[in-house]
């Protein structure tokens, strides 16, 4: 399995500018596999903590029944 097998490509355009890219700006994050990543926002609704809740109890699942 090559690291292409391995990651996760987010690409979409940018809402807000700021010092380091310019409104509309096309900008890419590659997240990989077992490489840790932190992800900030100011607020959260419900669904979205919902969502993120869900798939920790799926990702934990899938862990232990791999032990």
């Amino acid at each position: 399995m090559g690291s292409k097998d391995s990651a996760l490509r987010l690409k979409d355009r940018n809402i807000v500018e700021n010092q380091y890219v310019k409104m509309g700006a096309y900008h890419t994050l590659d997240l990989e596999l077992n490489r840790k990543f932190e992800l900030r926002k100011r607020e959260w609704d419900t669904v979205a903590l919902e969502r993120i809740d869900i798939n920790e109890c799926h990702t934990r699942s899938f862990a232990a029944s791999l032990l």
